[in-house]
């Protein structure tokens, strides 16, 4: 680790202050202004598009300079940012003066207006004084983490051409709504043609990613020593918790597939939390994790691109929902499966009890907590004193409603509020999701066998 160039107590700060900075973006990704601005580009000046873009970049920049020393990071921080910040600034008026209304978001789920209301009186709850209030800050922390590389980094000739990688931060963390007005104005043959169905040729290419990127990935990285590795993967992890983010204020703003609300955000699907477990894996370097994420969330990232679901939304594959769910999903596979392909960690059948009894309790808490949730969304009313006319079900969808023709007996439900649960269902469910991810891994060692053999081949 390097010396500190202004002493302990200033490192410190740096830290704190780079915590600060994506604690305050994480808060802001619960408002309608952070992702807004993307989705209706016209609406704005281009110094709000740049200082956005750059400070979404720097969710990446900064995590990677402050607390795994990156220089390509630290050099861009401090040649740009303080410059970026001040635009950003000046733009403090323009970005906080935003308001959700029906004619500035799309009502793709087609809500009626009782909902609408009931929603955003839940969605538009962070105070406009606390939206101000973090986004000065950020700027303010931004502008100290610049100049703290910028006077105790010793200048070499070498700094400026890390500016040469500041367009490959933006891309890696572009928000993906970024499409979605230019998507909206789109001819209707082309949005058709793009238009996502499960089973289609873009299906098949989602396949053909997912096997791609797994074997560039390993390729690219089993040629780097194991710190490299790390630095990787760790990199990966944070661009799949900045996207993971994003979609809360998608959310608010746009919708996200066919979720509307923000408490949508919770990490009740097994995937969801599939993005924590991988981040803390990578992060924290434990077995127990690794195997967590290997066993269940490997299998579980895999098995939803082969079904999407019939009563999905998704819309064109260049639009927000279908960009989110592929790429947040791909990385989940490949932040799953990498450590264990690099050797970070082995897998052996004994391992797979801890994560078997952890995927049971997951199931067991995202039941219960989703039927909390919609039996209060029995109790919300507008202003009118109007209910939801369809109560919101959240992942009590996913562990109670059978997609499947075959009816499962109730001969033990019972009901809690608005809600019935099917224990069967719930056991049937359980033991599915585990046979899936015992063939996944039976799989696993099949490919590995075959690989070894190959290469024990000698040269024809």
């Amino acid at each position: 680790m390097p010396t500190p160039p202004f002493g302990k107590r200033f490192d410190l700060a740096l830290k704190v202050g780079a915590f600060l900075y994506l604690l305050f973006g994480l808060l802001q990704s619960f408002t309608f202004n952070q992702f807004h601005v993307f989705s209706r580009m016209s609406d704005f000046s281009f110094w709000l598009i740049l200082s956005e873009l750059s400070k979404m970049a720097a969710y990446l920049l900064v995590p990677l300079a402050v607390y795994l020393h990156h220089k390509k990071s630290q050099d861009i921080l401090k040649l740009l940012y303080p410059l970026l910040a001040l635009v950003s600034l000046s733009c403090l008026f323009e970005y906080s003066s935003m308001v959700k209304t029906p004619f500035n978001t799309p009502n793709r789920n087609n809500l009626d207006s009782v909902t609408l209301a009931i929603y955003d009186s839940i969605n538009l709850f962070m105070p406009q004084l606390a939206i101000v209030t973090m986004f000065v800050l950020q700027d303010a922390i931004l502008i100290g983490i610049g100049l703290y590389y910028l006077l105790g980094n010793e200048w070499k000739k070498e700094d400026w051409k890390s500016l040469l990688y500041f367009p490959l931060f933006v891309l890696m963390t572009i928000p993906l709504n970024i499409l979605s007005e230019p998507i909206a104005h789109s001819p209707d043959w082309f949005q058709s043609a793009t238009h996502f169905d499960n089973f289609t040729i873009w299906h098949f290419l989602m396949f053909a990613l997912v096997i791609f990127f797994t074997w560039l990935s390993y390729f690219l990285l089993k040629k780097k020593d194991k710190e490299s590795q790390v630095f990787y993967l760790r990199a990966m992890a944070i661009i799949l918790i900045i996207h993971f983010a994003g979609k809360d204020s998608m959310l608010i703003g746009d919708g996200y597939n066919i979720y509307n609300i923000v408490l949508s955000s919770i990490p009740l699907f097994i995937c969801d939390i599939g993005k924590i477990i991988v981040l803390l894996s990578v992060t924290l370097r434990k077995k127990v994790l690794y195997d967590i994420a290997f066993f269940v969330h490997s299998a579980g990232a895999l098995t939803v691109f082969f079904y999407f679901g019939r009563i999905q939304n998704f819309g064109s594959v260049l639009d927000y929902s279908f960009l989110y769910f592929t790429s947040t999903h791909l990385l989940l596979f490949l932040l799953s499966i990498l450590p264990v392909m690099l050797r970070h960690s082995e897998f052996h059948f004994k391992n797979c009890l801890i994560p078997i009894a952890y995927y049971g309790v997951v199931i067991l808490i995202a039941t219960a907590v989703s039927v909390g949730i919609t039996n209060a969304s029995a109790t919300w009313v507008d202003g009118y004193g109007n209910h939801l006319p369809e109560l919101l079900y959240l992942n009590f969808a996913f562990t109670q409603v059978n997609p499947l023709p075959i009816e499962v007996p109730g001969w033990i439900n019972f009901q809690i509020g608005v809600c019935e649960v099917n224990p069967l269902y719930l056991i049937g469910l359980y033991a599915v999701y585990i046979g899936l991810f015992f063939a996944f891994f039976g799989f696993q060692l099949l490919v590995r066998k075959v690989h070894r053999r190959l290469i024990k081949q000698p040269a024809q």
